[in-house]
């Protein structure tokens, strides 16, 4: 490893020259040359150097061993004694301060090189290896957060369609008990109003037929029962062919029956249902096509129109009503660990293709 930076903490002027010299030629920086304890602590923390030599025996009150011990505590740079003095109570104190290396004077210009290239080229490894480790930790901690977020809006999701079903069932029941009640009401009434204003029960009881069949609509857009009872795409034909009713759009719904897990189903249908929305409010399209498909352990569904088509980009950056629904869309493919695959360019129509897992997402 070349180019480092190293810090000579060195009191002889003639050793600490020669030190430089060596680092010199094999490529290495010397930022600093010190003569004391005291501005060893300084330089290391000012300059932050890849490397430490230091001498035991140093100027000022603060010899090399203390400190290298405040430089590995502050800073946890490398330091390699190198130093004449390697008596048994010294040497205790040096391996407290856990050094890089020790050299002893007088030195093998090579034996210097090869120490430093050493020490350097481990600490470079540490440090790859812990930011491997902290990488790893922060995707792991990443990963733990995206699921949690999916669960949470899954468990969201599920609140939302079980409070539909609710008022869906309250719609249906209720209302049309209600409604009923009334048809029952204007027949008893007929018979006591005056000959001139008779002929305005056929019209009342109309009316009121209109406002059943709307009710019903409504139930069952909200949660319809054909797709607890019958599976997705019984659900979406269903769907499709009510909205083909009110706009004029040719939809076809094609693909496979098999019954797939209560989630899936649910939020397929949801995004079916967004993706046709969008293609009669804004595709100006003729004709559009549904298509399911599974296999392979995945559930496929693809949504087709033949409408103007749009700049994809652009729209899903977009706050609006449609970059809305595409962001609805995604969450519940999301939600479901799936992908979301929008394909379209200006008079050249829409394709929505979504792919979901059928067996729950990995935690």
């Amino acid at each position: 490893m070349t180019a480092a930076d190293i810090l000579v903490a060195e009191d002889e002027r003639i050793v600490a020259r020669h030190i430089r010299d060596v680092l010199h030629r094999s490529g290495y920086r010397v930022p600093a040359t010190v003569g004391t304890g005291e501005d060893a602590v300084v330089k290391a923390a000012e300059l932050k150097p890849d490397l430490v030599l230091m001498d035991v025996a140093l100027g000022g009150a603060m010899d090399g061993i203390e400190a290298a011990r405040r430089i590995r505590e502050a800073t946890g740079i490398p330091v390699i004694y190198v130093t004449a003095y390697a008596d048994d109570a010294m040497l205790e104190r040096v391996k407290r301060t856990e050094p890089a290396g020790f050299v002893l004077k007088p030195f093998d210009d090579r034996e210097l090189r090869a120490m430093v290239e050493v020490t350097l080229y481990r600490a470079d490894a540490s440090r790859r290896r812990a930011g491997q480790r902290a990488l790893a930790a922060d995707a792991a901690e990443l990963a733990g957060q995206r699921d949690r977020l999916r669960r949470m809006y899954a468990a969201t999701l599920d609140a939302r369609e079980q409070e539909a079903r609710r008022i869906a069932r309250e719609l249906h029941d209720q209302a049309g008990q209600l409604l009923s009640a009334l048809h029952l009401a204007l027949e008893e009434v007929g018979a006591h109003v005056e000959p001139g204003a008779r002929g305005r029960i056929p019209e009342l009881r109309a009316m009121v037929d209109e406002v059943e069949q709307e009710l019903r609509r409504i139930a069952h857009e909200m949660r319809p029962p054909i797709l607890d009872d019958l599976g997705l795409v019984p659900a979406i034909d269903f769907m499709a062919r009510g909205l083909a009713r009110r706009s004029g759009l040719d939809v076809r719904v094609t693909g496979t029956r098999a019954r797939m897990p209560a989630e899936v189903e649910t939020n397929l249908y949801r995004i079916a249902q967004e993706a046709l929305g969008n293609v009669i409010r804004h595709a100006d399209a003729g004709k559009a096509t549904v298509q399911v498909a599974v296999r392979s352990g995945e559930a496929t569904i693809e949504v087709r129109d033949d409408g103007r088509g749009f700049a994809v980009d652009e729209v899903l950056r977009r706050r609006g009503e449609r970059g809305i629904g595409f962001l609805g869309m995604q969450e519940r493919v999301d939600a479901l660990g799936g992908r979301l695959r929008v394909e379209s360019s200006p008079e050249a129509g829409t394709r929505v293709r979504v792919t979901v897992p059928l067996a729950a997402p990995d935690p």
